[in-house]
């Protein structure tokens, strides 16, 4: 078995790939979001439409750097607790 930086640097241990843990408050966000998306996207106005799915699009691109930039913080983090510990 590879060790846990042999795996990281392999690309074959991903965070993402880890299932959510049951979030209550998570489902009923999602659930809402996927109503009001729904409702949005029924708009028979194309541009209405395609400004929707830009506004997605731009979205899905700024989670995607929060999410890097923690996953860097909590990364930073870890070690320095690691650190810590040996101080």
């Amino acid at each position: 078995m590879d060790n846990i930086l042999d795996q990281l640097y392999a690309g074959k241990l991903s965070p993402f790939e880890v299932p959510r843990s049951p979030d209550q408050e998570y489902e009923s966000a999602a659930t809402r979001f996927e109503l009001a998306w729904t409702a949005l996207m029924a708009d028979p106005d194309p541009e209405r439409q395609r400004l929707l799915l830009q506004l997605e699009e731009e979205h899905e691109r700024l989670l995607g750097l929060l999410e890097r930039d923690a996953f860097s913080q909590g990364f930073r983090l870890g070690g320095q607790l690691v650190a810590e510990v040996f101080r």
